[in-house]
């Protein structure tokens, strides 16, 4: 199948883009995208952020469902969750736990934030027909963000014509550096009207691990546009695939 989630700890990269004050307060969103190969809908994601105490202060819980279109269930069923909680005042990463389920393929990726270490440490289990396997733990530094974390941090940033940004991502398995390269304003049109925008373009720069140098250059070029208007929704991602190019759009919000 063309249009596969798998790779949702990416796509949410896609999704994202020392960390400063967060300046938008996320409480209470609920937002649905839309994801597609060539304007043809194939899963639908939710996202509900509520506030939540972390580790004694203010925080976020995230609860971010896929769901691939049941008319599609015969070549690919897609039932992703992802549930996250996130500090407020820096959006650093507490937890994570990313529930995958794919066609066949059954994974948990579990990611903590251990105080001790000062550490972020992973879990994952993938569910095979012989039973559960545990994979080899990971860990980050804590200046590293989950996948979740690192959607919500680009919210407040202000981009503008040659403005770049860099941060450091960690999905449970790998480390990566991705760099979010504004090339411009535009003027986008979506079904939610019309919006002043980013136009972001984020790269891999590196990723860990044995040969993942020439696997981040073979990432297909990827597009986001971003509101320009606070609180910076995320309205529309575009990436390159084989045939045509891969969407996500704002739907609701």
């Amino acid at each position: 199948m063309l249009f596969r989630l798998r790779t949702l700890p990416l796509l949410l990269v896609v999704l994202a883009l020392a960390c400063p004050a967060a300046a938008v307060d996320f409480s209470g969103e609920r937002l649905t995208y839309e994801f597609g190969w060539r304007n043809i809908s194939a899963a639908e994601v939710k996202i509900q952020i509520d506030p939540s105490p972390v580790a004694g202060d203010p925080g976020y819980k995230v609860t971010l469902d896929v769901t691939g279109k049941p008319k599609l269930d015969w070549i690919w069923r897609i039932r992703d969750r992802v549930t996250a909680l996130v500090r407020a005042a820096d959006l650093r990463p507490y937890r994570y736990f990313f529930v995958q389920r794919e066609g066949a393929f059954k994974l948990d990726t579990e990611i903590n934030f251990d105080a001790a270490s000062n550490m972020l440490v992973s879990k994952r289990t993938h569910y095979k027909k012989k039973g559960p396997k545990q994979l080899k733990s990971k860990q980050a530094p804590a200046d590293h963000f989950d996948p979740v974390s690192a959607l919500m941090y680009v919210r407040h940033i202000e981009f503008g014509p040659g403005v770049s940004h860099r941060i450091k991502i960690f999905d449970g398995k790998r480390k990566h550096v991705a760099e979010y390269r504004c090339l411009g304003d535009e003027r986008l049109e979506t079904q939610l009207g019309t919006f002043d925008t980013w136009k972001v373009q984020p790269v891999i720069i590196e990723s860990e691990g044995r040969d993942d140098k020439a696997k981040a250059e073979k990432v297909k070029e990827v597009t986001v546009w971003i509101d320009k208007k606070a609180p910076h929704h995320v309205l529309r991602v575009e990436s390159e695939a084989l045939w045509g190019f891969i969407y996500g759009e704002l739907i609701k919000k």
